[in-house]
């Protein structure tokens, strides 16, 4: 057993409260190094204590650890609690005094794991839709011009590549008029970019907080949005940027006329006066040096009310479901505390995004975000697809995969933002150097791994697009130019995502990674069914056989003897008869509901009979769905 891998604190993604009476326990330790985890816990002020016990599921495994998962419960919500270690029949305790053999019963209480008192709150809790959304980002600027009349100067025509500056003229009223399109195409969350006041394209340098831009519409067409989109059964997330304001915005104008003497001047932080805003800005900025976005203070409570305010009106005058948070690590933490806890106040169900380009853990302990844009994910799919230098290989992929689904508490990994792309992102097609073959794998994987499918508007036609501002190009809305078995593709994915709750709120559990033929291998599955899924990353022809990840290191009884679905364990879950319900072939490329491509319909896994055999061509995926 090695000591120097195993670890538990009572905190952070080791234990936290899931419910009114309920503690989420994990530990880690190392991989394929224990036999079975119990865990022995009690009221920590009771005496003689009672113990009770519970045996942990080894639940998930990266390239170095397995992570084993409890939750216990108890009335009084106060928890003492210890971890029983089994190897080769050996019994080692472990709790926060060290390693043991035994303690005895007068020193057990302060050798022991503690966790005082578990607080809960509903709010607390994520959003129940939040595992079911399936996003759809708009860049408003340029999805459609509903409204010529409210067009700035200079417009330029539809469809021209885009400059920084560049304006087409897209609003608010366009992206109503084409809600048909979202609503057959299926998504059921739209989030926007910022639609503020603002003299850019992007709307990230905020003139004024309380104001729709005039390009865009007015509050009443933002109203008109966000109902039509509640009628089709869409949630609507809006876009808000308290890291920075512009440089138009009325406080830092008073601080740039009047100087120190400003009542504004401590929303900014001036390194000297006058203000220069050309050149190099002797103030603070967003990023580098970014003349037009001065960083906003929020650490001054002044800023923070202003600010909290404008989020409480627009989620109170307009109803919107979500808030996406920019540059949302460069905010002072209690002021996403206080935000988190004023607009729940006015909708629990509001689901709070932050963007962070690293690992968010300590965002995501239930006092600030409810998920993030998943971009460790985003990084870590783009580089491994598109073979970046240095290059990683499957099992290296499938080891960091098995990292970031433990980095952060078990009940956020299902909610994360999986995106491949965005409006700060070269576009999908294009990062896959125009491979669509490539691309259909890479998204059945988005759809059927846990976490939160994201596709940036034009995507499922395939359009094209660089580093911004490429990537920020018109929406193309001549569908001879669509790209109609892509968009098929995305259709069918979203189909099934919504009709099989197990990829939303089911379960995961890898069961082949195999780096040499480059086959990945996991199941998803619930109450309601199984779905195992099958993906080849190689440009070869393989055969899978069932006794591949049936049978050790793979088996799922290694991975967990005790992983309950009801009354049955994984191996259970997997046994019986699967019928394909996805495909996609790189040779014919249409995702289907047939197996021409693979040769197999249908397949039998357990009982007597291990030689259920799988053929995948090169790049292709299967899915094959069992329903309990």
């Amino acid at each position: 057993m090695n000591r120097h891998a195993i670890y538990h604190e009572p905190a952070g993604i080791y234990a936290w409260a899931a419910g009114p009476e309920s503690l989420a326990v994990m530990l880690r330790a190392g991989r394929a190094d224990i036999d079975s985890v119990t865990i022995a816990y009690a009221d920590r002020h009771e005496h003689p204590r009672n113990w009770r016990f519970s045996v942990m599921n080894a639940v998930d495994r990266d390239g170095l650890y397995e992570y084993w998962t409890a939750t216990i419960s108890l009335p009084t919500r106060r928890f003492a609690y210890y971890f029983i270690l089994m190897e080769n029949g050996r019994e080692i305790w472990y709790g926060e005094g060290g390693f043991a053999e035994h303690v005895s019963p007068d020193a057990i209480w302060r050798w022991n794991f503690q966790y005082p008192y578990l607080w809960w709150d509903d709010k607390d809790a994520l959003p129940y839709w939040a595992q079911e959304a399936i996003v759809y980002e708009i860049f408003p600027e340029r999805f459609y011009n509903g409204d010529p009349l409210n067009d700035p100067p200079n417009v330029r025509p539809w469809g021209q590549l885009p400059e920084t500056q560049s304006f087409f003229g897209g609003d608010l009223r366009g992206i109503i008029d084409k809600l048909d399109h979202l609503e057959w195409l299926g998504v059921n969350c739209l989030y926007l970019t910022p639609i503020f006041s603002a003299p850019s394209n992007h709307k990230y340098d905020t003139s004024d907080y309380y104001k729709i831009d005039p390009h865009f519409g007015d509050p009443q067409t933002a109203r008109e949005l966000v109902t039509q989109c509640h009628q089709r059964g869409i949630r609507v997330v809006l876009d808000a940027v308290f890291n920075h304001s512009g440089s138009d915005f009325a406080p830092f104008q008073d601080v740039v006329r009047t100087g120190r003497d400003s009542p504004y001047a401590a929303w900014f932080n001036i390194y000297k006066y006058p203000i220069v805003a050309s050149g190099a800005p002797n103030y603070e900025t967003f990023s580098c040096g970014i003349a037009s976005m001065p960083k906003l203070m929020t650490d001054q409570p002044a800023v923070r009310e202003y600010l909290i305010q404008a989020a409480e009106y627009w989620t109170r005058e307009l109803a919107v479901d979500g808030w996406r948070l920019d540059v949302a690590d460069e905010v002072h933490p209690d002021f996403w505390r206080e935000f988190r806890t004023r607009i729940k106040a006015i909708n629990p169900e509001c689901l709070i995004i932050g963007e962070v380009m690293h690992d968010a853990v300590s965002f995501l302990t239930g006092d600030q975000f409810d998920t993030v844009m998943h971009y460790p994910w985003q990084h870590l799919c783009v580089d491994f697809l598109t073979k970046r230098e240095p290059q990683i290989g499957l099992e290296e992929f499938a080891d960091t995969l098995g990292r970031l689904r433990q980095a952060q508490r078990s009940s956020v990994t299902p909610a994360l933002w999986n995106l491949f792309d965005s409006h700060d992102r070269m576009r999908i097609l294009t990062a896959f150097s125009g491979k669509r073959a490539l691309v259909k794998l890479a998204t059945a994987f988005q759809f059927m791994y846990p976490g939160v499918p994201f596709i940036y508007y034009g995507d499922e036609i395939g359009m094209e697009g660089g580093e911004d501002p490429d990537c920020r190009r018109c929406m193309e809305w001549r569908q001879s130019e669509w790209d109609l078995e892509l968009l098929a593709h995305y259709r069918a994915l979203i189909k099934l995502r919504r009709e099989k709750s197990a990829f939303s709120r089911g379960n995961f559990a890898q069961l082949l990674a195999d780096g040499k033929r480059g086959v990945y291998v996991f199941v998803r599955w619930d109450d309601a069914g199984a779905a195992l899924c099958l993906f080849n990353f190689s440009d070869n022809p393989v055969v899978v056989a069932a006794a591949e990840f049936l049978a050790p290191p793979n088996a799922p009884e290694v991975l967990s003897q005790t992983c309950q679905r009801g009354a049955g364990a994984l191996g259970e879950v997997l046994t019986g008869s699967y019928q394909l319900c996805f495909s996609v072939d790189a040779e014919g490329g249409q995702a289907s509901d047939s197996a021409a491509a693979l040769g197999t319909r249908s397949i039998v896994i357990g009982g007597s009979d291990q030689s259920c055999q799988i053929e995948l061509g090169p790049l292709c995926s299967a899915v094959f769905e069992r329903v309990f």
